[in-house]
This record gives structure tokens, sequence and C-alpha cells, in this order.
């Protein structure tokens, strides 16, 4: 009696143990769906990115919004908006930027190429060299620049404030002319 108990508890811990292993053909196709999504997805940059003074907007600080929307595979349009209700824009610029790579897009002002780096969070506007800086204060009054750091938001913009100048394609890169 006591050989047949045995071989009982065997023959079932022997089916568990194997059926354990055993997955169903559905549930192979699910799990490795996934990994090839991961794999193949890119990142989605756009959104909205603020300047750090956004949020001491109640106080009356002045700010800079950069709103950014994927187009087409590999573009991007940008918006940079400054509050408007204590005065006057004091920022409004609009780009198509190309993809350049996985983090950064690429637009030409003037035959100098602006930067827009994605990393963190944080959107970083710039232009590649150094001496061609200044092409990015033209779209901002009292000496101010669209070059900076600005952190995501995952909120709206305070619609209150922001400057409502629909998007007009004012530069464009060189490659799209």
């Amino acid at each position: 009696m006591k050989f047949i108990n045995a071989i009982t508890t065997i023959v079932l811990f022997s089916m568990i143990f194997v059926s354990c292993k055993q997955k169903p053909e559905n549930n192979l196709q699910e799990d490795s769906n996934p990994i090839e999504e991961t794999s193949e997805k890119s990142f989605n940059y756009s959104g909205n990115y603020v300047s750090d003074s956004y949020d001491q907007r109640a106080e009356g600080y002045d700010w800079v919004a950069v709103s950014t929307e994927e187009m087409a595979e590999d573009q991007m349009k940008v918006s940079v908006r400054s509050r408007t209700d204590k005065k006057s824009a004091t920022c409004t610029f609009d780009a198509i930027a190309e993809k350049k790579d996985e983090n950064t897009y690429q637009t030409t002002i003037d035959n100098k190429t602006v930067l827009f780096k994605f990393q963190d969070e944080m959107i970083s506007i710039s232009t590649e060299k150094i001496d061609d800086r200044m092409v990015l204060m033209f779209y901002c009054s009292g000496g101010g620049t669209v070059a900076g750091d600005y952190k995501k938001i995952n909120d709206q913009l305070d619609q209150s404030q922001i400057d409502k100048t629909p998007f007009s394609n004012m530069v464009s890169n060189s490659n799209t002319e």
C-alpha cells in the first residue's frame, strides 16, 4: 500500500511539474509581442516644456513655454510662446525640425543650425556653433533668447496667460525649402 501511495505521489508531482513548464500557445504569442514593441518603440517628445519661472507665474513672473508635436516620422513642430496677460509677448518662435538622432532634432535659421535636444524630461535649445547663438535672440524682446533649458510638465499650459498666436511656419529646415 505504501508503494502505491508513493508511486501516486510521484506521478502527481511529475504531472504538476510538467504542466507548470508548459505554456499555452496563446500566452507565448502574447508574451512575445511586448518585447517587440518595446525594442521598436521610439521616445515620444511631444508635450509642453516650461522655463523655471513658470512655477512662479501666480506671483507675476515672466515665463516661456516650448510646445512640441511630432509630425511626420522624422519631423517635429516646435512652438515657443511666452506670458502675455501682463505685457506683450516676450518670445514667439515657430519651426519645423528634422530628426538628427534619437534625442535631437534640428532646423536651420539663416544658415545656422539650431538644435533641440531631449534628455531627462527636459528640452535644451541651442545652436550647433556657439558663435551662432545670437540668431535665437531675434525671436525675443528685451535681450531675451529662445535658447535655454525647459522642463516638461504633464499639465496643459496656463491658457489665461499664454500668447495665443497661432503656429506659423516662420522657420523651416533648409532641406524642406
